[in-house]
């Protein structure tokens, strides 16, 4: 028994969702034209691997019914303005 919003499954069983994938890939294709210092690569990095973290999470919340997508939909820009806030703080 799938339950309610089981219909959205599919949209969920990729690492993040696509819209997510592409903000993550746009966020780091712009740092990579900035000429950061090894310290602040590794800083930045480290900012990027717990978004990712973060949204890894929340798909597998998804997945195992505890979270819904648009619990999901609602939280990620959270996610991402707190992820912009610590870049700011690097750069």
């Amino acid at each position: 028994m799938r339950g309610p919003g089981g219909g959205q499954r599919g949209a969920a069983q990729g690492r993040v969702p696509p819209q997510i994938q592409q903000s993550l890939q746009r966020l780091q294709d712009s740092l990579k034209s900035l000429g950061l210092s090894g310290d602040q690569k590794t800083q930045v990095q480290s900012i990027i691997d717990d978004g990712k973290k973060q949204f890894s999470e929340m798909r597998d919340k998804v997945q195992a019914g505890t979270m819904t997508m648009d619990d999901m939909r609602q939280q990620a820009p959270q996610i991402l303005a707190g992820m912009r806030d610590q870049l700011a703080g690097v750069l």
